[in-house]
């Protein structure tokens, strides 16, 4: 898929993931692939797997914009080595020479900014309320000036304060002890997932969220249940003249589901021969019932002993759509296997179409013989049946002298013609 549609990137992400998926060392972020190892002859074993995958697959890398055996790298904005990862100080610096914004364009720009580091910045939410109270109920006066107050501007330093301090998050040990620590506030939550390795505590990372007005209410109703709760304990009730916890002394309330019984649970080898009988009895049904529409596919594909590849970069000036064509190797359902210049390629379906070879001789001419025509006509002038019939045979003859073509041409490309009779 060229590049410039709007899915190609996520196109091109899911092909690469279904390369380097299996590969726990290796990390793909569109074309970027990123190579963890533990010494230098594991890392250039890596290395020839990914080579071998990406030859396989037709795809090619740039020497220039490739590093080898580097114990740190930058990659996607943070500073990647075996202590940990952290933000880059170029990034850093951006973010603390950016001036205070005079208008809502400009505060959105700045904690999109700060938010690329959020994993990094504890109770972020929490620190940001001040700043995302200007963006509410905003939509399209983009340019609308920000009032600016004492408390506003110190959480604008305070967060880029934050930033410069932002700690190095630890890599994930598999054995290690994991512990997730987190925090409640009436505008936001957040938490925080570290290890212990040697008895050393190790940040993961960061999260936070802002509650919503809805998630208020809910959090307050739910602070509120205990005290309801014991209001109806200790309430006296008029007709009894005594509360709900005298009336049954010595026993705990009850809610009215505590008194339905409970349904026994199934096994688990009945419960999976109740869902396969379940699932047996139900009716199938036709993928037209979802949608109509019907993707187009060659029917000769699944025949084909050549197939014409479609050019989906940017052609030139003359170039043709397809090029080709190229024997297929093996067939699957989404793709082939073709044979380009002598190397195996795997392409989608969509990108194909068929070749069909034409026959160089689709018919063969009919001699006559005449001698033997003429014999026969001779023959039979005896009688007048012979005479009628000697008549037609010569008829019939006399126009297979000329060799009649077929009723039906075809054409080199396949298809059927119908000459004009003036040329025939």
């Amino acid at each position: 898929m060229t590049f410039g549609l709007r899915n190609a990137a996520q196109s091109f992400q899911r092909f690469l993931d279904s390369l380097f998926r299996d590969l726990p060392y290796c990390f793909v972020y569109i074309d970027d692939i990123l190579i963890a190892s533990r010494n230098l002859d594991e890392h250039i074993s890596h290395l020839k797997e990914i080579f071998r995958r990406l030859d396989e697959n037709g795809l090619v890398l740039k020497i220039s914009k490739c590093i080898f055996a580097k114990p740190e790298v930058e990659f996607l904005g943070h500073h990647v080595s075996a202590s940990g990862i952290r933000s880059t100080t170029e990034r850093i610096q951006a973010i603390l020479d950016f001036n205070r914004s005079s208008t809502v364009k400009q505060l959105r720009r700045f904690l999109g900014m700060l938010n690329f580091y959020r994993r990094f910045l504890p109770n972020a939410a929490k620190h940001q309320t001040k700043l995302n109270d200007f963006l509410v109920g905003i939509k399209k006066n983009k340019n609308k000036s920000i009032d600016w107050d004492e408390d506003s501007i110190k959480t604008f330093e305070y967060c880029k304060e934050q930033l410069s301090e932002s700690t190095t998050l630890a890599h994930p040990v598999s054995n290690a002890h994991f512990a997730i620590i987190v925090d409640a506030s009436d505008n936001a939550v957040g938490g925080v997932m570290q290890q212990y390795v040697s008895n050393h505590r190790q940040l993961l990372v960061f999260f936070s969220v802002r509650l919503t007005p809805t998630q208020k209410s809910d959090a307050t109703c739910y602070q509120s249940l205990p005290t309801v709760l014991l209001g109806l304990r200790t309430t006296i009730h008029e007709y009894f003249k005594a509360t709900s916890a005298e009336l049954i002394f010595g026993e705990n309330l009850r809610l009215p589901g505590d008194f339905l019984h409970d349904s026994e649970l199934a096994s688990p080898s009945s419960f999976v021969q109740q869902l396969r009988n379940t699932f047996s009895d139900l009716p199938p049904v036709l993928p037209s019932h979802y949608t109509k529409q019907k993707p187009f596919i060659f029917r000769d594909l699944a025949t084909c002993t050549h197939v014409f590849v479609r050019t989906d970069s940017v052609r030139t000036s003359l170039q043709p759509s397809y090029e080709g064509p190229y024997p297929v190797i093996k067939r699957y359902a989404k793709y082939f296997d073709i044979s380009i210049k002598g190397v195996s390629r795997t392409i989608s379906i969509d990108r194909l179409k068929p070749c069909i070879f034409a026959d160089p001789y689709p018919y063969k001419p009919t001699l006559v013989d005449k001698s033997s025509t003429t014999s026969t006509s001779s023959s039979n002038v005896s009688t007048p049946h012979h005479s009628q019939q000697s008549t037609s045979e010569q008829s019939s003859k006399l126009r297979m002298r000329f060799a009649e073509p077929p009723a039906q041409y075809v054409s080199r490309s396949g298809r059927a013609v119908h000459p004009s009779k003036r040329f025939l």
